[in-house]
């Protein structure tokens, strides 16, 4: 519970940050601050992935998971390391 409602505050915040910075960026005709407006919305994306992964997680154990959705916060993790790992190998 505490974790959906910290990913759910990252989102906002980094929303809000993002909006600035490209706003800024764009107004300012800044190349950096605009790059820094686009990592700020991909922190976004970021904790959505997040916040949905503890949403399915939290649901209880039914009858094609009888111990439960536990494992879908790893796979959250592995999505997370790839997309950054993608990132990564184009920068």
């Amino acid at each position: 519970m505490a974790g959906r409602r910290v990913a759910a505050v990252g989102m906002a915040v980094s929303g809000m940050l993002a909006a600035l910075k490209l706003t800024a960026g764009l107004h300012g005709h800044s190349t950096s601050v605009v790059a820094d407006g686009l990592e700020s919305a991909a922190d976004v994306l970021s904790s959505g992935v997040v916040f949905l992964g503890l949403t399915l997680a939290a649901r209880p154990p039914d009858e094609n998971h009888p111990y439960g959705h536990g494992r879908i916060e790893i796979l959250t993790g592995l999505v997370i390391g790839l997309a950054l790992s993608a990132g990564g190998a184009s920068i």
